[in-house]
Formats: structure tokens, sequence, C-alpha cells
């Protein structure tokens, strides 16, 4: 299984197993009242009838029960996201002409009679769901064996996820003080280890600074063999939080460790080229009319050139020219830093909003055609920002070792930055997807950017 794979909580897995048999048992009632026979066939067309409500499902946030909302709202989702399913699949039946008369499941009574079961179903699901969770108390799940710097900034990193209340501590050496909430969850030493029982807990993180005694070993080991995971650091960083932290990188760990085919597997690259140019065709034909558009706004704003081209780093560090919509001021790189920043005098009233929209990005399409880019890939940055990086961050030229993209996991990720800290953050998710990379990963990642793209949450 993925990584990333891992941390989709098996609550959403459930609810997205539920709705697949709901949606089969709300059509083949639909279909005996019709034809006073059981749904026994066309399971495949029933499959790929489900595909857009299952895809307007994930880009409207349905199924992430975490989210603050309300039963009311959640059920509002679901209804939206049924019609908007619904509407998208008329439409291409109409586009294509197909002949539903010949096709029982896209009759306008089953398919419409299938639908409405389908969303009383579906809404009950997502209420219920959502109740049972706002009402679930949390467990621990993880020991993290160590108090000190690691383990506190583990801790941090833990808290921003909501994952606070899984975790306790096992302290290695004395600590002189601990931060409160450390403290109050603090298990007791390693010693311990012999005789805690850890079969309710999902794994243990080893987060210290030396190396543990021979002894403490063996009693990892131990439990290990009784099906408890033992994590290491970056390990833990990878398959949980989904990068991979330079700060604990070593050689011998990327030396020793599994993926990085994106990097020189021949077919994975090939692959990924039919895919760019068959996404960007795609992509090209359908927001033709949108950038048409967009640049006949941005020329009105104020009357200059609608493009920004700017020289970006490629693959292996090569230079090439970028081309995006214009929402600076004109010359606006010559006015101020590389980086844009949190309310940014330079950018224009209506390159607020395409930003948002990430909309400005359409332009790079045209690189990914020509082979500057790909279409999912780390952020091409300037040359000057590339150069500086380089000497501070270890690692960084790993980014490099791969075509930059329009989106990418670190683009989806992390908010766009102008620190060092920051790009460290980014380039950590940019290791992790270039480690991990598959074309489910991709196809995932498209559709968190179409998310973020309807919600206005670009940066």
């Amino acid at each position: 299984m993925p990584e990333w794979l891992r941390t989709v909580p098996k609550r959403s897995l459930i609810i997205l197993f539920l709705d697949l048999i709901g949606f089969y048992l709300s059509f083949s009632i639909v279909y005996f009242l019709r034809f006073n026979i059981w749904l026994d066939r066309d399971f495949f067309l029933l499959f790929l009838i489900s595909i857009p409500i299952f895809i307007f499902f994930y880009i409207l946030n349905i199924f992430n029960l975490e989210r603050k909302t309300s039963v009311i709202n959640q059920v509002i989702g679901t209804l939206i996201s049924i019609t908007l399913g619904s509407a998208f699949l008329t439409t291409l039946i109409y586009l294509f002409q197909i002949e539903i008369h010949t096709i029982a499941l896209l009759q306008r009574a089953i398919f419409f009679g299938g639908m409405l079961l389908f969303s009383i179903w579906s809404s009950v699901v997502h209420a219920i769901s959502y109740i049972l969770k706002r009402n679930l108390k949390e467990k621990f799940y993880w020991v993290i064996i160590g108090t000190g710097e690691k383990a506190q900034s583990l801790f941090k990193d833990l808290k921003k996820q909501g994952w606070a209340n899984a975790v306790q501590f096992l302290s290695v050496t004395e600590e002189v003080a601990l931060p409160k909430d450390i403290s109050d969850r603090l298990m007791g030493d390693i010693s311990i280890l012999k005789q805690q029982d850890f079969s309710n807990y999902r794994g243990i993180i080893l987060s210290i600074d030396g190396r543990l005694s021979e002894e403490h070993l063996k009693y990892l080991m131990e439990i290990r063999l009784k099906g408890i995971v033992v994590y290491e650091l970056a390990d833990f960083y990878e398959s949980y939080l989904l990068r991979v932290p330079v700060v604990y990188l070593q050689d011998g760990w990327i030396t020793f460790s599994s993926g990085f085919d994106l990097i020189h597997h021949g077919i994975q690259l090939n692959f990924k080229r039919i895919f760019d140019i068959i996404l960007s065709s795609i992509f090209f034909i359908l927001f033709l009319p949108v950038s048409v558009l967009v640049a006949l706004v941005i020329f009105l704003n104020d009357r200059e050139n609608v493009f920004f081209v700017q020289k970006r780093t490629g693959l292996n560090g090569s230079s090439f020219n970028l081309y995006k919509f214009r929402t600076m001021i004109v010359d606006a790189d010559k006015l101020g830093d590389a980086v844009t920043y949190k309310n940014d005098p330079r950018i224009t009233r209506v390159g607020r909003i395409i930003r948002k929209s990430r909309l400005d990005e359409l332009p790079q399409i045209i690189n990914v055609l020509k082979g500057d880019m790909s279409f999912i890939g780390p952020r091409p940055e300037s040359l000057e920002l590339t150069k500086k990086y380089q000497a501070v961050i270890p690692y960084y030229d790993i980014r490099l070792m791969v075509k930059p993209g329009i989106t990418g996991w670190a683009q989806i990720m992390y908010p766009a930055t102008d620190s060092i800290e920051g790009a460290k953050r980014k380039l950590e998710y940019d290791i992790y997807y270039i480690k991990n990379y598959s074309m489910v990963l991709d196809f995932y990642i498209i559709l968190r950017t179409i998310r973020i793209v309807l919600n206005l949450s670009g940066n």
C-alpha cells in the first residue's frame, strides 16, 4: 500500500465502502421495480456511473470527518456532490448522443430513481458517521521514546495534525524540565519496555539523539515480533506525515531506502511523459476560453502585457523560460524580492483573484507540452532562489533530478513561503513525492488541486 494511502482514516474508508454498497443497492432496487429482476450484470457500467459522484465527494471534502461543520452541512454537501455528478453524467450523455433506451441503467427512470435512492442512503450514512465521530473519544495510539529536542519537535508536528491526544512518551535520560504538555503524557522511563503491554498501540517511534542500549534494543525487537511497528524518526515522518525531514536525513538512509524510481526508471518516465502530453492537451482545449477571458481581464486592468516570462530552474539545474499570466505590476521583480509574500503590494487587484484560483498557472501548459516541465512535480524556482537554497538547505539538489511541475505534492501540502524554513518544509514534501511517485499519487494530487481551485484557496 502506498504510504500516503496509509494515512487515510479507516472511518473514511468504511464510509466509502458503505456508499459503494448503497450505490449498488439503490440502482438494484429501481432496476427490480422496473424489470422485476435483480441487477446481476452491467457492474462495470455501474462503477463508471459512480466515479463522478465519488470524485465530487472528494472535491467537496465530504469524506473528511475531521473538518468543522454541522450535520446539516454534511448532508447538504452530500446532496450537492450527487447533484453535480448526475449533472456531469447527463451532460456527457447528451454531448456524445448516447442512445439511453438501449442501456437500461441510463434510462431516465432508472438513472434518476437510482440517484434519488442513493441520495437518501448516502445522506443518512454521512450524517450518522459525522455524529458518531463527533461523540467519539480519542484514545492513545503512539509511544514516542525520547523527550529531547527531536521528540518535542515531532510532538509539535503531531499537534498540528490534531494527534496530540494520541501520543504518550517514554524518557531515556533525566530531563531537567519538560514542557507541561509532554510531562502530562509521560508514561515513565524506557525501563518499562520490559513489562508494559503495547498491544493496544499503533506503534512506537524512536526519537532520541544517541543510541539505545543492547538491552533496550532487545526489548524493542520482542515488541516488534509481537506485531507492534517500531519506527525510526525519518520513517515515521514519511509514513504518516507524508514528508521526509531533511534535518534527520543521512546519506545512508537515502542509499538503502526503496523508491526514487522517478529519477532513473525509463518506463516510469515514459509513462509520465505520455500522461503529461495527454493531460496538458485536454486542459489546453478545455481551458482555452477561460485563458482568453483571463488574458482580456489582465489587459483591461492596466493595458500592459498579459504574460509574465521568467527564467526558472528545470531538470538537472538547467534553465528555461516559464510562462504565467501576469498577476503583478510590470517589472515587479525589479521592485522587490524574488519571492512574493502575503499582501504583497505588487500584486494587482485582478491578480489577487487570479492567484487564488491558480488560473495564473494555465500558460505553463505550454511549458509541459514543450517538455520543460511535467504536469506534476516540484515547483520551478527562479535561478536566484535555487542558488540561495542550494547553499543553505541539505539535499536540495534531489528536487532538481526531476522536471518541475504546474502542481505537485509540496504545492498542495504546504502554502507558499518566502522563508528558508518554509523552503526546507516544501523540499521535504518534494523528496517524499520523488521517492513515492506513482500514477495513483499523481491522480490524487490532481484531485486535491481541483479542490483547492474550487475553494479559491490557492496562494
